[in-house]
């Protein structure tokens, strides 16, 4: 499987913004996406949240078994 792509992270980000009914915490995330280093910030902000660490896993999950369908 190939490795996922810093774009393919980015996009997963802007998609768990509509998972958040946090107005605030989205509007901080959705800055983070802004900054030069967006994993990063976004990291700072969210860290290990199990919301968004279980998000992320599911998202890469599939991915996974897409490319594996597609092989």
């Amino acid at each position: 499987i190939p490795p996922l792509s810093p774009s393919w992270r980015e996009d997963m980000m802007e998609a768990y913004l509509d998972e958040i009914e946090d107005d605030a915490l989205a509007e901080k995330l959705e800055a983070a996406l802004d900054k030069p280093d967006p994993v990063k910030a976004w990291n700072a902000i969210v860290g290990d949240d199990p919301d968004w660490t279980r998000f992320l896993r599911m998202k890469t999950r599939q991915r996974a078994e897409e490319w594996l369908r597609e092989n």
